[in-house]
């Protein structure tokens, strides 16, 4: 009887922790990434569809917003795009998905926002963060969701790209390309490849490297090694926390 109650509490507190892990895994988050020393972006990263997004873009610092511009994976899926600029610190966002085509899983860029330095504030920090969020799966629920901020020393703004992406060669390719980049200093890198959607195909760099330049080749195939079809996927590399993405075609 003893045992039988033993056995049976295991099995109740390893449901629980499958409950709970499969609730972290299925997080949904919005972060703010800096592309470049004058432009940041909005990344999504989804587990579950979602069809219709609401967030405020604000700033506060020594930086001033410009123009506001759609992302490659909103682009891609046929996504409208609403904003509106209150002042020079904020951007109000509201996207809705293509009929019957929400962001499945995945991750990948909403809109990409460029700024300036306003030299008539003075401030040590600059802080980029987000606000009214919220996101709807096509049901109409409103899904939880994770929110990150992106802040930087105010002395970085005119700092100079320490990083650069080449486009892939060649391009179109079949079956395989080269992609180049080069570090102005040694840093963590990610190279990713993503599909359209947004979903990662093949992790090709993530790793820790020196100044210098590099070369990677991608034979077109996934993580699995199976080779994926034909049609457009995107090359991005994160070093630290500014990334930069090239464009490329596979046909077969």
């Amino acid at each position: 009887m003893l045992k039988s109650t033993i056995q049976n509490r295991v099995l109740a507190a390893t449901i629980i922790l499958i409950a709970l892990t499969l609730q972290v895994n299925a997080e949904n988050r919005l972060s703010v990434v800096r592309q470049a020393p004058d432009q940041i972006s909005i990344e999504l990263q989804n587990s579950e569809p979602v069809s219709a997004i609401q967030f405020s873009v604000n700033a506060r610092g020594s930086i001033t917003f410009a123009n506001l511009t759609m992302g490659s994976r909103a682009a891609s899926n046929g996504w409208e795009l609403y904003p509106y600029q209150k002042d020079d610190s904020t951007w109000n966002v509201v996207m809705l998905s293509a009929p019957r085509r929400p962001f499945e899983s995945g991750n990948g860029t909403l809109v990409r926002i460029n700024f300036s330095k306003d030299f008539s504030k003075s401030a040590d920090s600059n802080i980029v963060f987000l606000s009214r969020t919220e996101i709807v799966n096509p049901q109409a629920r409103i899904l939880s969701l994770f929110v990150g901020r992106l802040a930087w020393s105010a002395t970085e703004l005119s700092r100079p790209v320490v990083f650069s992406l080449g486009q892939n060669f060649p391009n179109p390719f079949n079956p395989s390309t080269t992609i180049s980049y080069k570090l102005g200093h040694a840093a963590n890198v990610q190279l990713v490849i993503y599909d359209v959607a947004g979903r990662e195909i093949k992790r090709l760099v993530s790793q820790y490297q020196f100044p210098g330049q590099y070369a990677v080749t991608w034979t077109s195939a996934d993580e699995s090694g199976r080779n994926v079809p034909s049609g457009m996927y995107i090359a991005r590399l994160q070093v630290e926390n500014e990334s930069s993405i090239r464009k490329m075609v596979l046909t077969r």
